[in-house]
């Protein structure tokens, strides 16, 4: 009985990690441009002591996601001609998903996913 519940914990342990889902951001570059996406994680206590922190280019032309935790998320996309600040109050159960567009003129709108339109220096 033992060896069965050891061979379990080693099957179960070589799955790996389960990336979050619970607050959703995706980003729509519609811009010949480079962006970068920052974010800011709450750590010990919800203040930024220890939380997660980073930044990724979001290349011209493509769509950028992450996925988040549970918890408030702190997130600033940067164009070539602005950055826009946003909230991500990702739940602890259920889903949130966030969406912005980077416009081909670099602004940076929040919108819906049935609404990113095409852009004229991506082929559309």
């Amino acid at each position: 009985m033992v060896g069965l519940v050891v061979a379990g914990l080693t099957v179960a342990g070589c799955q790996g990690p389960v990336a979050p889902t619970n607050g959703v951001v995706e980003v729509a570059n519609l811009a010949n441009r480079e962006s970068s996406f920052h974010w800011q994680s709450p750590g010990l206590f919800g203040t930024p002591l220890l939380g997660g922190a980073g930044t990724e280019p979001i290349r011209p032309c493509s769509q950028y996601a992450r996925a988040f935790a549970p918890g408030t998320q702190r997130l600033t996309i940067s164009s070539a001609a602005t950055s826009k600040s946003v909230t991500l109050d990702a739940p602890s159960s259920g889903q949130k998903l966030l969406w912005l567009v980077i416009e081909p003129d670099g602004s940076i709108v929040e919108t819906t996913e049935a609404q990113v339109p095409a852009s004229p220096y991506c082929g559309g």
